[in-house]
């Protein structure tokens, strides 16, 4: 058992947008409740390979403990394998709860079952009357996004409608993110849009929109919260990001 001063690395694959920044907020407030824990957060903004290496480095400096998002966990493996041989307890937060089977040091998961909570997107759209829906899929190799989507299929799938899956740009890119879902509805007529991110949602909104299709997000952020309240975005699918970095 650790006693005395405690320095804990959050290292996740986040960016400072929409969402990140509001796990961060979380894990900088609860960090500073508890005066003997140091907080060291990073994201790699979706590079796995420098998330490897921010935990790597991490672990050099003498990190206590770990949070971690896995989206990626391969790409991430020899990293989490050091922080097994050292001893360094892991929380894994967002995605990566399948680690929670695979390594005995990872103590638990904070987050949704992506799987589940996009069956209940998909079941929701079709509630709605889509027949056809694209999933917008905005990070490559992320498993969390790619259950999103597999859920949200199965959950379109039992009341007949269909699920087709477009990989974009990302966050990096927001005009072409946003050129490349008109593009694929134009491709594909659908009558709906399920983005999994709430700066990807703010991305569509236009083409969206401006194609009578419905659109509805994983996520919250201010931005989106306001085209929930306006009627432009249908739902928003809530993971709790404060809680989770709290």
């Amino acid at each position: 058992v650790h006693t005395g001063p405690m320095r804990i690395a959050m290292i996740t694959h986040g960016d400072d947008g929409g969402f990140w920044s509001i796990v961060r907020n979380g894990a900088e407030d609860a960090a500073a409740t508890l005066p003997e824990v140091t907080l060291d957060y990073q994201g790699s903004a979706g590079d796995a390979k420098l998330q490897s290496e921010m935990i790597k480095a991490a672990l050099n400096q003498g990190a206590d403990a770990l949070a971690v998002s896995a989206p990626d966990i391969g790409a991430i493996s020899s990293a989490l394998a050091e922080a097994e041989a050292a001893g360094i307890p892991i929380i894994t937060l967002n995605s990566g709860s399948d680690l929670l089977e695979q390594m005995p040091n990872v103590i638990t998961h904070v987050g949704q079952s992506e799987r589940v909570a996009g069956v209940g997107a998909g079941e929701k759209l079709a509630e709605g009357g889509s027949k056809k829906a694209l999933c917008i899929l905005h990070e490559e190799n992320n498993i969390g996004l790619q259950e999103r989507c597999a859920g949200a299929a199965e959950g379109m799938g039992e009341s007949g409608a269909e699920l087709v899956n477009v990989q974009v740009t990302g966050k990096a890119d927001p005009r072409s993110t946003a050129l490349e879902i008109g593009a694929a509805m134009e491709a594909q007529s659908p009558d709906a849009v399920l983005t999994l991110d709430p700066d990807i949602a703010m991305a569509a909104l236009k083409e969206v929109t401006s194609r009578d299709a419905t659109l509805a997000t994983f996520d919250l952020s201010p931005d989106v919260l306001d085209e929930v309240a306006a009627g432009t975005i249908e739902f928003a699918v809530d993971q709790q990001p404060y809680l989770q970095g709290y």
